[in-house]
């Protein structure tokens, strides 16, 4: 079984799965697209704001010559927080992270941590029949290399507690037992296991590219450009990361949420 690095540690796995020199969550290594996404949480110095900035390329899986699809990979779940998911959806075992978030926002509302476990509880659910049909496809060899041990699913929650920007990173992995497929979580916080001052940089999906390219310590530049510019190298240097433009940015900080620029498919929000 080859395992996975723990979130706080600073490693270089494979193409694919990387962290940035202050913190990363672990990119996803799926053989079946899953990665095709990249989303940067970029936190200022002072840890007053955030900003997330994401890819809108989305690639239909199992439909030969599908041309890929723009779509929005930032959602709002209650009226101040937002989550980003890297991962696969699964129709045939009605397995859609995005609902499953959007679902935990309607009931716990701007309950962060409530939100988080909600969310926890229910994919780790449904995700061991996904994954028990993709063993059962790919075979004991792929299923080792490619799947074992590594995050199924990768999902970003951030937004605004008491007016200060907040985020939280859960991956869950898929590990073969004896009982079958079990799901494990692996999460950190910020604030709480994040450096007390200096920027810091973290991403889910595809980000062996921008891992080479973290902000310094104590970045006082345009934190907005600086996200943007993190995806727009993903999609340059990774041709087969499955990313592509147009490139979202939504900046938070105790005034609020606000998308910088053209917010895309994330429809028309405040703006600034």
């Amino acid at each position: 079984m080859r395992e996975s690095a723990p979130m706080s540690s600073v490693s270089i796995d494979s193409p694919v799965h990387v962290r940035f020199s202050l913190l990363i969550a672990a990119a996803l290594a799926w053989a079946m697209a899953a990665r095709a996404t990249t989303v940067i949480v970029l936190r200022s110095a002072d840890g007053t704001a955030l900003s997330v900035a994401a890819d809108s390329m989305r690639t239909v899986i199992g439909v030969p010559g599908a041309a890929p699809l723009s779509a929005c990979k930032i959602t709002r779940i209650s009226p101040s927080l937002w989550v980003a998911l890297a991962g696969i959806n699964d129709p045939e075992n009605n397995y859609y992270p995005d609902q499953i978030a959007l679902g935990a926002g309607l009931l716990h509302r701007d309950n962060l941590d409530a939100i988080v476990e909600a969310f926890r509880e229910r994919a780790s659910e449904l995700l061991p029949l996904v994954m028990e049909r993709i063993r059962a496809g790919v075979g004991k060899e792929a299923w080792e290399k490619d799947y074992e041990g590594w995050p199924a699913t990768q999902v970003a929650f951030f937004g605004l507690v008491n007016h200060r920007p907040v985020f939280r990173l859960m991956d869950l992995i898929a590990r073969t037992t004896c009982a079958g497929i079990s799901i494990y979580a692996r999460s950190d916080r910020c604030p709480g296991k994040c450096v007390p001052r200096g920027t810091l940089a973290a991403g889910i999906g595809s980000t062996a590219a921008v891992s080479r390219f973290p902000p310094p310590l104590n970045y006082t530049g345009d934190l907005d450009a600086a996200a943007r510019w993190l995806v727009s190298k993903e999609i340059e240097l990774s041709p087969d990361c499955g990313c592509g433009p147009p490139i979202v940015v939504l900046h938070l900080d105790a005034a609020g949420a606000r998308w910088v620029g053209d917010p895309g498919m994330c429809g028309q929000g405040p703006r600034n």
